[in-house]
């Protein structure tokens, strides 16, 4: 086909078939699918069939099989010339055989003089559909490519995707083991109260200093009176329990009361594993957060191939009509599949054959599409 695209004008396109088969061959049923799915719809009214080794009379090979392309009873010629097909030796001296190759050889003659006729007849169209027929084509292969990158992409992201979200079951999991870092206890403390009896008080220490309470009040108030009271003591008895002078001490009605109340306490170790899980399980959503835009970004590039090749595949089935989708790529799902064979990873294994599996809903998708047209 590239030959005809070259040419940029083309007369004919000339199929020479052995007119004795009754039954088409298996290469012969491929060969003829292929050139359905090739020639240009324009070029269909210059097909020209010639059937080999038979007569118009003897021919068994049933043009039903080149259907559903219909060809003109003028277009379909006979031949059946031995003459070069073995040696002169074996015949000229038998004049019977030579009698049949010289009538089979003039017969050849005349059908090549009406198939040129035929050839002036028809005159030469422009080969710009096979151009345009190429290009669809190596576009459509092109973006098969590019979606088998992207689909790698998209499961090696997949693969990632997931085990961040093992990872998030797993901190999530550690968060809610950890977040009860607060224990709580009761502590017991002193509180000022004010009393009945007298006390001695520590203006330094700020609490009761005389176990014994009194139930009178000397008169200390009275600024004489304490200092030589205060001194007195300081004489004989010298400094109090809690260590200061009897000058840091006066007489009132407060009492120390012990009380119990309930305090909270954070355990470091817990609440540090704590924190380490809240801040890990904040980095896995925003790696998850991106792995999910990725993700999407690439199957919108996808999505956009898959369009092209859509585009390209309906602008093929314009030029021809008989363009053979699963034909064209089965090339590439074949060294697709035999690559695949060829992986010793299980898991390289697996990632080829899912990418076989997507290209191939593509492909049976428009095949499908194709049918119902």
């Amino acid at each position: 086909m590239g030959a005809a695209e070259q040419s940029g004008v083309l007369t004919a396109i000339i199929l020479v078939i052995n007119g004795t088969q009754t039954r088409a061959t298996v290469t012969l049923r491929n060969t003829l699918s292929l050139l359905r799915s090739s020639i240009p719809d324009v070029f269909q009214q210059n097909l020209v069939v010639v059937l080999t080794n038979c007569s118009a009379v003897t021919a068994n090979f049933d043009l039903s099989h080149l259907e559903p392309w219909t060809i003109a009873e003028a277009n379909v010629f006979h031949m059946n010339n031995c003459a070069l097909s073995r040696p002169v030796s074996q015949w000229i001296h038998n004049e019977r055989m030579k009698k049949n190759m010289e009538h089979e050889w003039q017969y050849s003659m005349e059908t090549i003089e009406e198939l040129n006729q035929l050839l002036t007849k028809l005159g030469g169209k422009a080969t710009e559909a096979f151009k345009q027929m190429r290009i669809n084509k190596n576009i459509i292969k092109s973006q098969l490519h590019g979606i088998l990158l992207e689909v790698k992409k998209i499961q090696d992201l997949q693969n990632e995707l997931d085990i961040m979200k093992t990872t998030q079951q797993n901190v999530t999991a550690d968060i809610k083991q950890y977040s009860d870092y607060k224990r709580t206890k009761q502590v017991e403390y002193s509180e000022l109260e004010r009393g009945i009896f007298v006390r001695k008080f520590c203006i330094v220490c700020l609490t009761p200093c005389q176990d014994e309470p009194s139930s009178f009040s000397l008169p200390h108030t009275i600024p004489f009176y304490r200092d030589v009271t205060n001194l007195v003591e300081y004489i004989f008895k010298g400094k109090c329990r809690c260590g200061h002078t009897p000058f840091s001490h006066y007489d009132c009605k407060l009492q120390s009361v012990k009380k119990i109340r309930t305090v909270e306490e954070i355990v470091q170790d817990v609440k540090k594993i704590y924190d380490n899980s809240v801040s890990k399980n904040k980095a896995i959503e925003s790696k998850i957060g991106s792995l999910d835009t990725d993700i999407a970004v690439l199957r919108y590039v996808f999505d956009i191939k898959e369009a092209e090749i859509r585009k390209c595949y309906h602008e093929l089935k314009k030029l021809c009509s008989q363009f053979n989708f699963v034909h064209e790529v089965q090339g590439i799902m074949d060294d697709m599949e035999r690559d695949a064979r060829t992986l010793t990873s299980i898991a390289a294994r697996t990632d080829a054959e899912n990418r076989i599996r997507s290209i191939t809903k593509l492909v049976d998708t428009l095949s499908k599409a194709e049918m119902s047209d």
